[in-house]
């Protein structure tokens, strides 16, 4: 076996981190252009939109969340603006690579693993979906791989370091609460992880703390409300149990932090998606293997810290997140593993750099870019998550031909979606893709009482049953005379008077 190789100089990896910068502002470019922008997204405009300040803080404040992303938007766009506000958290993905770059380079495996982590941090399609989606969670992403290098590295003043941890929690606190378990995660990470160059644990102790305390009583009591709401369905079944579909989304975590909609993104992508997952796993299976091999044929097998920290502060985040899943949300919300879900590219870079054979390093190396580039480019081209642009195209080409067949009673427009009730509209889809077509809420449909009556009602639905309340002024004397599937949870429908 030959002799291990140096590091290309920095400026020749300078130039393969610009390229894998341009990639991945490609990939969450097209994602962006190409997708719907979904429930979630259409609850950060709702709240980005408020006239003032005050108004985007009281609304935040509804939907038991911290106010700092919200408030930012509300600067740049609101409902007119729409999915170009996912400027926001491309720029911001992108930005992360900066802490994670500079780690790299203090790691054993140096510009090597520098290169490695940014095509594969610009890759993965988990970075590429959440990089791309106008909610908190890029901020928080880069918030705590920001919060990771001031508290893992050795390199600068400590004082440096120390104000970035804190102005990194601070912001991060401010962004979503997760932030509190990433900088348990961290603490967690430096009691393996010390040296008389990194801040000291006391340290980082005492700023964190004083970086998260504003926050945390909102944090135990929205802790408690959770549980509580829990407690209540243990009660209301008569016992504790895990839900089938619980299990089955903790069970299809580790594959969703790489690719998260591998089976729902239509035909051919996610044919396209699996054979990229399949290739993916074959060619880490290689890597651990290759890396495996390289240590142990070491005389004095090289130790990395920060490889050992950013495991122990995965480790930890992913279990934190796990348990409150199963103790207190009843679910596993997928976006909040984000603030460890970098973790992912950085390992499998450190384990890259450490394969000591040249050839057999290119090769493994091309096979995991082809293999996330596949998986990324299918999640891009595929069905968006939640389809409301062609919902509210769909509702606004019948409305055309309705009112075309029947000028006296124009179209109704509205949407019926589940949601947190009382605390957003029901018609935001309009307001983002169909704010000219005059969208009323449920409850402002005319009733049989009513001379408007006889207008036919364009209803797109999320999920929620047609037996719930909230369909009541739309089905009273009325019957469906026209509907399409667009997704498992929207629809578009047609209903007309019962006796015209």
């Amino acid at each position: 076996m030959q002799a291990e190789p140096q590091d290309r100089a920095p400026t020749s990896s300078a130039r393969w981190i610009v390229l894998a910068v341009s990639v991945g502002l490609a990939l969450r470019v097209w994602e962006a252009w190409e997708s719907s922008l979904w429930l979630d997204e259409l609850h950060t405009l709702f709240h980005s939109s408020r006239p003032t300040v005050d108004g985007v803080l009281q609304s935040v404040r509804n939907d038991f969340h911290v106010p700092g992303f919200y408030v930012f938007c509300h600067f740049f766009g609101d409902f007119s603006t729409g999915a170009w506000l996912r400027w926001i958290p491309i720029v911001s993905t992108l930005a992360a690579l900066v802490p994670l770059v500079a780690l790299a380079r203090e790691s054993k495996g140096g510009e090597r693993a520098a290169i490695a982590v940014a095509w594969l941090y610009a890759l993965l399609p988990y970075q590429v979906h959440y990089g791309a989606e106008l909610r908190p969670y890029a901020w928080l992403e880069l918030f705590t791989a920001v919060a990771a290098w001031a508290a893992f590295s050795e390199r600068g003043s400590k004082k440096l370091r120390g104000g970035v941890f804190f102005a990194a929690v601070v912001l991060g606190m401010f962004t979503h609460v997760i932030m509190a378990f990433a900088v348990v995660g961290i603490g967690a990470a430096r009691l393996f992880v010390r040296g008389p160059k990194r801040v000291g644990l006391p340290v980082l102790i005492g700023i964190g703390a004083a970086a998260v305390a504003p926050v945390l009583p909102w944090f135990f009591w929205f802790h408690e409300f959770s549980t509580k709401q829990r407690e209540t369905f243990v009660e209301q079944v008569g016992e504790s149990r895990l839900r089938p579909q619980l299990l089955r989304e903790i069970r299809d975590v580790p594959i969703r932090l790489v690719e998260p909609y591998m089976g729902s993104l239509g035909s051919p992508w996610s044919w396209l998606a699996m054979l990229g997952f399949a290739s993916f796993v074959l060619a880490c299976c290689a890597l651990v293997w290759f890396a495996w091999r390289a240590r142990r044929e070491r005389t004095e097998p090289r130790k990395d810290p920060l490889l050992t920290a950013a495991l122990v502060y995965g480790a930890v985040q992913f279990a934190i997140i796990t348990a409150l899943s199963i103790r207190s949300w009843d679910r596993v919300p997928l976006q909040y593993y984000v603030g460890m879900s970098w973790v992912i590219p950085f390992v499998l870079a450190a384990w890259l750099a450490s394969v000591r054979v040249d050839g057999v390093r290119r090769a493994l190396g091309l096979a995991l870019g082809a293999a996330t580039l596949m998986m990324s480019i299918a999640l891009a081209g595929g069905e968006s998550r939640e389809p409301y642009r062609e919902a509210v195209a769909v509702a606004r080409e019948w409305g055309r031909s309705l009112a075309a067949s029947f000028p006296d009673h124009p179209p109704v427009y509205t949407s019926v979606l589940a949601q947190p009730s009382g605390v957003f509209d029901h018609k935001l889809p309009f307001l983002a893709y169909g704010a000219d077509l005059g969208a009323v809420e449920p409850e402002e449909v005319p009733t049989a009482t009513q001379g408007d009556f006889q207008r036919p009602v364009i209803v797109i639905r999320r999920a929620l049953a047609l037996e719930h309340p909230k369909w009541k002024t739309i089905t009273e004397g009325r019957k469906l005379v026209r509907e399409e599937r667009l997704h498992d949870r929207v629809w578009v429908y047609v209903f007309a008077p019962s006796n015209p």
